[in-house]
């Protein structure tokens, strides 16, 4: 019987069949998967993984298969797949609207390159120029003090930009550095 069509295993499913409902999910968990591949971008990743979301669009489907009106064969392909775009989507607005936070060690060290510096590619140069243009004097004077002065200290930092502890310098350069950031991957999103 594993070779029911999935509107037969659906109907099993409303009629009360568990192991029709397990046969349906592994069935669409590799499709779900191959799907899901390398669409969620890494920087709206936290907690989640693509295998979560693959998971609880499963999870969820299942919950909702009662009330699906299946018109053809493909219907359930279609509601899997727009599920799982609609909660990859849901994933990205959520990035969006908390950006990572960004730890920095108490001081800075010159020989490992910084967050900012991994930021920052070749590639990438003309970008973050003009990410920088739309940064606060502040940001961007902070963020120069740090490339110029690689191996400076937090208590150096403060006093070049006149921040009143090492903590407040700490605080303002992860700021800048996810504004930075931010302001790169809307620029990425709408290239120059």
């Amino acid at each position: 019987m594993n070779t029911d069509s999935s509107l037969q295993l659906v109907n099993l499913v409303k009629a009360g069949d568990a192991p029709a409902l397990e046969r349906l999910l592994l069935r669409y968990l590799p499709r779900l998967r191959c799907w899901a591949h390398r669409r969620l971008p890494a920087w709206a990743r936290r907690n989640n993984d693509t295998e979560d979301l693959v998971q609880e669009t499963l999870v969820n489907a299942a919950r909702n298969l009662r009330g699906l009106r299946m018109q053809h064969a493909g219907s359930l392909r279609t509601y899997m797949r727009r599920a799982l775009e609609n909660r990859i989507n849901d994933e990205i607005r959520r990035a969006h609207r908390c950006p990572p936070t960004v730890e920095l060690a108490h001081t800075l060290s010159g020989d490992d390159p910084s967050e900012l510096e991994r930021v920052i590619s070749r590639e990438d140069l003309a970008r973050c120029r003009a990410a920088l243009a739309r940064l606060s004097a502040a940001d961007r004077e902070i963020l120069m003090v740090r490339l110029t002065r690689g191996d400076v200290s937090f208590r150096t930092l403060a006093s070049l930009t006149g921040k009143p502890s090492e903590d407040a310098a700490r605080v303002a350069l992860a700021r800048a550095v996810r504004r930075l950031a931010l302001e790169m991957e809307r620029l990425e999103a709408c290239p120059l």
